[in-house]
């Protein structure tokens, strides 16, 4: 597998630096993105994961020794307190990277997009940086079980500010925009 990492050039000086904390959203196209997105992102971040895999042999116990929040998703009023001490983490100038669309794509085509991040973002006040994923999906699909060679790519978007958007929907839209230039870009 060959790795390509563009764009963290263009991501601000004072989020690449560890000054300001980010939350950095990215699409879910294979089980390879969250190792490859630990490499490509050079500043400490943890995970925002869903609580079912905190029970996994080996990549739950790595996630929790590695400082993942686990959000209980069948439950509302958990999923939210979890996203609230999230947030307070954020404003504490913690990074964390959380996958939208809430679980990886069995088509390669980008899912709808989950609330609780972009809720996190307008909670804690600090910029969402969209990132794309691309080629893993044809490397390891969701199901799959041989990883194929290829290219993976990592690319990081501009950072978008939640407080210039009057609502959480205008927000996701444009993080959504955002995203999908990322994943066509040449």
């Amino acid at each position: 597998i060959r790795r390509r990492i563009t764009g963290w050039e263009g991501v601000p000086g004072e989020i690449r630096s560890g000054e300001r904390s980010a939350i950095f959203m990215s699409n879910h196209q294979s089980q390879l993105d969250p190792p490859f997105l630990l490499g490509a992102i050079p500043i400490p971040a943890v995970y925002i994961a869903k609580k079912e895999l905190k029970w996994v042999p080996f990549l739950g116990w790595a996630a929790a020794a590695a400082g993942a929040i686990f959000v209980d998703r069948s439950n509302r009023e958990r999923a939210v307190a979890s996203l609230h001490a999230a947030a307070l983490k954020v404003r504490g100038g913690c990074n964390v990277v959380i996958f939208p669309e809430g679980t990886r794509t069995p088509t390669g085509a980008l899912l709808p997009f989950k609330k609780g991040g972009f809720n996190l973002a307008l909670d804690a006040g600090v910029p969402i940086v969209p990132v794309a994923t691309v080629g893993g999906y044809r490397i390891l699909p969701k199901g799959g079980r041989r990883v194929r060679p290829g290219l993976y790519e990592v690319r990081f978007g501009s950072p978008v500010d939640p407080a210039a958007f009057p609502e959480r929907d205008a927000l996701m839209a444009e993080v959504r925009r955002r995203m999908e230039a990322l994943i066509t870009e040449a």
